[in-house]
């Protein structure tokens, strides 16, 4: 297939090769269980089913990555990752956290890491890795602008998304875009509402289920152009390569990356947005499965399962917006500005220091454990409690050499930290 600068098309070919008897037991199992299986498959265990329909973007991608460019940026990243894991919750699973270490991971990595994403949050059984053959072949295929041919496995399926943005683009239209519009239309070159039998076939490919091994090959190719010509992504069954004939694996992103990094995935960030007013506290959600930003405004920014319940942007304020703090109880939140006023969303009221003369502004807070209750620091360090938050010393009558700027409650609720401007950090 030629390629076409921003037309966004794409199509399967699922090629099943060897010997006729093979041919026999390999046709089925690449069917779709939802639509002609009842959601089984004849030799593995239920597949997931696919949407009734496509899931639109909630976002405007052109706006924020650009119309056909090839684009990594934090935004471009952001604004994507926020719809799929808005389709994802039509599905009731939990939002997708990025490996720290995505930004480091060439487009191929990238597509195999996503498609395991996808694979492992549903229970099905990640790829193993990625061959060095199969890479060839999708190489051929990127180059080429089609799909990629993989001849002498008993199973192999090929996927290619043309003039996508990034791999997680072509990711969201494989499994979240490819089936028909409400208006009966689709982006999948073999989805039709006169042929069905296409749609939702890169979706089946990713998710497809082996009683064997399962392993991969991707490449990416960009046009003279500078634009992004096609994904190539090839799935096979019983490949048996040793452990040292793979070129990536999933084990090797998990150990040398994902543990070695923490639990603390990326959920998106505001990074390349135009705001209206500078950031100035997070939040996390109980879970740790997303959390929030505040803007100086008050505006809320919202990633992975954090909610949305309100926010300050548009009022005006007496004193800008210092910072925030989660309900732990609630999954809400609050704010407190400069001058102690402290605003509510889907958390009680436990009281404020608004309108109460203060020596410095404040600067910070914190949630009790069980969320009755919080504290505020102001610069020079003075804590106020509120509702059951104890109150366990300060630094307000101190000469401190430098300003406080945050704090931090202990596990137990039953102390904090406050860090000063110049790294210090006060134990209470």
């Amino acid at each position: 297939m030629p390629l076409k600068a921003l037309q966004r098309s794409w199509r399967l070919l699922g090629a099943v090769l060897g010997i006729a008897a093979l041919l026999v037991v390999a046709g089925p199992l690449r069917a779709n269980p939802a639509r002609q299986l009842s959601g089984t498959r004849l030799v593995s265990t239920t597949t997931p089913y696919n949407p009734a329909y496509n899931i639109p973007p909630a976002e405007a991608w052109g706006g924020v990555c650009g119309a056909g460019s090839y684009n990594e940026s934090g935004a471009c990243i952001s604004v994507i990752l926020y719809d799929i894991n808005q389709a994802r919750a039509q599905e009731s699973l939990p939002a997708m956290v990025l490996p720290v270490n995505f930004s480091l991971l060439t487009g191929a990595e990238q597509m195999f890491v996503l498609m395991n994403l996808e694979r492992t949050v549903r229970g099905l059984a990640p790829l193993t890795g990625m061959s060095p053959s199969l890479n060839s072949y999708a190489e051929t295929g990127a180059a080429q602008g089609g799909d990629a041919l993989a001849p002498g496995y008993v199973y192999s399926s090929s996927i290619w998304a043309g003039n996508e943005v990034n791999p997680l683009a072509a990711m969201y239209d494989w499994m979240y875009y490819d089936g028909l519009n409400a208006n009966g239309t689709s982006i999948n070159l073999s989805c039709s509402t006169t042929n069905t039998s296409g749609c939702w076939q890169h979706r089946d490919a990713i998710l497809y289920q082996s009683l064997s091994n399962l392993d991969a090959g991707g490449a990416v190719a960009l046009n003279a152009a500078g634009y992004f010509a096609s994904y190539c992504t090839v799935i096979v069954a019983d490949t048996q390569l040793p452990a040292s004939g793979y070129a990536f694996t999933w084990s090797q992103e998990l150990s040398d990356f994902l543990a070695s990094a923490g639990d603390a995935g990326s959920y998106g960030s505001m990074s390349g947005f135009p705001l209206n007013q500078p950031v100035v506290g997070m939040a996390s959600t109980p879970n740790g499965q997303g959390y929030w930003l505040v803007a100086k405004d008050g505006g809320i920014f919202t990633f992975g399962n954090a909610g949305f319940y309100g926010s300050m942007g548009g009022t005006k304020l007496n004193q800008p917006i210092v910072g925030m703090a989660a309900d732990p109880a609630t999954g809400g939140y609050w704010l407190v500005a400069a001058d102690g006023g402290v605003f509510s969303f889907n958390a009680p009221f436990f009281g404020s220091m608004g309108g109460t003369k203060l020596n410095q502004p404040v600067v910070g807070m914190a949630s009790t454990p069980n969320g009755q209750g919080y504290w505020l620091v102001a610069k020079d360090g003075g804590i106020f409690t509120f509702g059951d938050a104890g109150f366990y010393g300060s630094t307000g009558a101190a000469q401190l050499p430098a300003p406080v700027v945050a704090i931090q409650r202990t596990p137990s609720g039953g102390g904090y930290w406050l860090a000063g401007s110049d790294g210090a950090v006060y134990p209470l």
